[in-house]
């Protein structure tokens, strides 16, 4: 055996109690000089005029060891998963980081500045990226193009190609022919992208890098915001509802915001309650899931709580681990709103527990935003936006507006909401740009996703690691799904999370094609015994 070898096995070999033992006298005298740093900071902290007093004093200071170990345990891991990325960097980490340049807004235009200046300098930082993109696409792929365009036709990526088509042609009638052109060659951009990904990966852990890789540009995106709203405070909160967080440079919506933080929370949720055979760093998934949920809390998105409690139900759906993880969660969350009750009851001595809300109340207050009950039972506005849609689909049944257009500028704009760049939904967005034409291959690959990701995860023929990653698959569509009722998460440029998660599915179908069986995957193939008469 040789050197390299023997190595490794000693790696692999050594107990882990061993290597628990080596990072814990590795940490020395750092760990307690950082708690009673933190406990320092914390005093300080309760002791100003920060608005945090009473009750919120005690869950600082009792909270505040259990978060500092959380971090240094947290930040290892963290570290470690960096320099796994960096090792496998290639080409499309690129590629899939200039498509989230491309999609960032710099400002917002109405539909009359849009038609009169429709490229200005801010688009030129949208357009520069996108040159880069499919340039680079057309070099790489100008000798394997019979190659890429068999990839794109097929399954799942073959349904998202017929609706991109669908929505090239409808420039030909759209109310802004140029807009649904640039729009249309956007999506199919994006979806380029996918089909050349998945003519260069292969296996389950290859695509786990790209998966992930959409994750960190998701974090990344969400931690600028939140510094940007330490560096711009008063601009960071929402005016229209009392601290509401919103990106402001680039600009990013709250919901968008919400969106975020319910992917890094579910896919954290995951890894938490993974498969066996699949070990996360739980101190770093115990933090992304704080910071989603802290995320979806500070732009107030009830359709990102909702779809991330939807996700939580279908992953308890598939795993043993989460539905012990949700009860437990679950018993907490119970445990905490008895002992609420319990202060808020509390007379004499105890009368600045008097002081905490009744949870039920804050609970309801969070959902209705300060909004009015018409409000609410409107959507925010989206019911008499729809209204107004289906009113103009019903005029044009056969080929629509045109796509990305009709919402924006045969609806929107003639009501007097030009500002507004969509209608807050796939399917009527979809349904007044191109009719039936597109809304029937769209909903052809997502209900197709869906289908393959819940077989391929209950598919115990396959690995752990392409079971787990196929659950968070189901979990991250789970959240998109909700949030595609009231927002644009499937057809609106980037859709990352959407493309990431069809890509997978794609993959799976693919190889199970390979290995001539269904749901079987290809390492098994020569496991297999061979049928009478065929060739080998």
């Amino acid at each position: 055996m040789s050197t390299t070898s023997e190595l490794r096995y000693s790696t692999q070999s050594e107990p882990v109690t061993a290597r628990r033992l080596s990072w814990i006298h590795e940490l020395g005298w750092k760990f307690p000089t950082f708690v009673l740093v933190g406990f320092i900071g914390v005093s300080v902290l309760v002791s100003t005029p920060f608005g945090i007093k009473g009750w919120e004093q005690v869950v600082v200071v009792l909270g505040a060891p259990a978060l500092l170990v959380l971090l240094i345990f947290g930040a290892r891991q963290a570290r470690t998963g960096l320099a796994e990325l960096r090792d496998n960097l290639t080409w499309w980490h690129g590629l899939w980081f200039l498509i989230l340049i491309s999609s960032l807004v710099f400002r917002i235009r109405d539909a009359a500045e849009a038609q009169s200046l429709p490229v200005d300098g801010y688009a030129l930082l949208r357009l520069g990226p996108e040159a880069i993109v499919g340039f680079y696409l057309l070099v790489r792929f100008l000798r394997k193009g019979a190659i890429l365009q068999r990839s794109l036709w097929q399954g799942l990526t073959g349904a998202l190609g017929i609706y991109g088509i669908v929505c090239l042609l409808s420039a030909s009638w759209s109310v802004k022919s140029t807009w649904t052109l640039y729009k249309s060659s956007e999506f199919m951009l994006d979806l380029a992208v996918l089909v050349a990904v998945l003519v260069t990966v292969e296996s389950a852990e290859a695509y786990r890098h790209f998966f992930n890789w959409t994750l960190v540009l998701c974090g990344l995106e969400l931690v600028w915001t939140w510094m940007g709203a330490a560096i711009w405070p008063q601009e960071a909160l929402h005016s229209t509802y009392p601290e509401r967080l919103v990106g402001v440079f680039p600009i990013q919506s709250a919901n968008a915001i919400g969106a975020s933080g319910a992917v890094l929370s579910i896919v954290a949720f995951c890894r938490l309650a993974s498969f066996r055979g699949c070990k996360f760093g739980r101190a770093w998934n115990v933090l992304l899931l704080c910071f989603g949920l802290v995320s979806i809390l500070a732009c107030r998105t009830r359709a990102s709580l909702v779809g991330f409690a939807f996700a939580v139900v279908v992953v308890m759906l598939f795993s043993r681990r989460a539905q012990v993880a949700a009860f437990a969660g679950l018993g907490v969350l119970l445990a905490l709103y008895t002992a609420a009750l319990m202060f808020n009851a509390a007379p004499g001595p105890g009368a600045v527990w008097n002081e905490v809300r009744h949870p039920s109340g804050v609970f309801v207050d969070f959902l209705e935003r300060g909004q009015s009950r018409d409000q609410i039972e409107s959507l925010t506005g989206r019911m008499e936006w729809w209204h107004l849609a289906w009113a103009q689909f019903v005029k044009h049944p056969v080929t629509g507006l045109g796509a990305y257009a009709g919402g924006k500028f045969g609806v929107l704009s003639k009501s007097g909401l030009g500002e507004t760049p969509q209608l807050h939904s796939d399917y009527l967005e979809t349904l007044v740009g191109t009719s039936i034409w597109g809304i029937v291959p769209l909903l052809s690959a997502l209900f197709g996703t869906w289908w393959l990701l819940i077989r391929f995860v209950r598919d115990r023929s396959l690995r752990p690691l392409e079971r787990q990653l196929a659950l968070e698959a189901i979990a991250v569509l789970a959240v998109i799904t909700v949030r595609s009722l009231v927002n644009v998460e499937l057809i609106w440029h980037a859709p990352q999370f959407f493309l990431a998660v069809l890509g997978y599915a794609e993959l799976l179908r693919r190889r199970a094609k390979a290995a001539r069986l269904t749901f079987v995957p290809i390492f098994e193939r020569d496991q297999l015994p061979t049928p009478a008469g065929s060739r080998v």
